[in-house]
């Protein structure tokens, strides 16, 4: 009988023991459900944020290329009035040679018409006819002259 109680505390510890294991069991499963339900969130959360980061960086490298489109542009468009500006200097200065030179011949034509006027005025009149030369016919004046005298 000692034997069949041995073996009867034997088996009552053994049952004890899978009991206290399966309730371990249980407790670990129920820990690394938790763990699991935890990374899954994480894992999920990381991939949406990926998701969005990747559809961002599309967006930037589209905008990129548009802004790069945008300066290639105005980068040409500044060139190109910068060559307007040149070309009009360049034909400014002309214009203002031309004028200067235009200026000096009108200058240079006034002088002369002066020079020449002062020295009809300063000749001496031949003594026949009131100053015309011998056998010459006095000029007509136009009646505006006669008028004003």
């Amino acid at each position: 009988m000692m034997r069949y109680m041995n073996i009867k505390i034997g088996i009552a510890i053994l049952v004890a023991a899978c009991v206290g294991l399966a309730v371990v069991l249980a407790v670990v499963k129920k820990q690394d459900n938790q763990r699991h339900e935890t990374t899954r969130k994480r894992f999920s959360d990381f991939s949406n944020r990926l998701d969005e980061a990747t559809t961002n960086l599309i967006d930037l490298r589209q905008t990129n290329l548009k802004l790069n489109g945008d300066l290639d542009a105005s980068r040409t468009a500044a060139l190109q009035l910068s060559n307007n500006l040149v070309e009009a200097k360049s034909a400014l200065v002309t214009a203002d040679t031309a004028f200067q030179n235009a200026q000096r011949q009108i200058t240079n034509a006034q002088l002369q018409i002066a020079t020449t006027s002062h020295r009809s005025r300063t000749s001496t009149p031949h003594r026949f006819f009131g100053g015309a030369e011998p056998g010459a016919r006095p000029a007509r004046q136009p009646l505006s002259d006669n008028i004003n005298r």
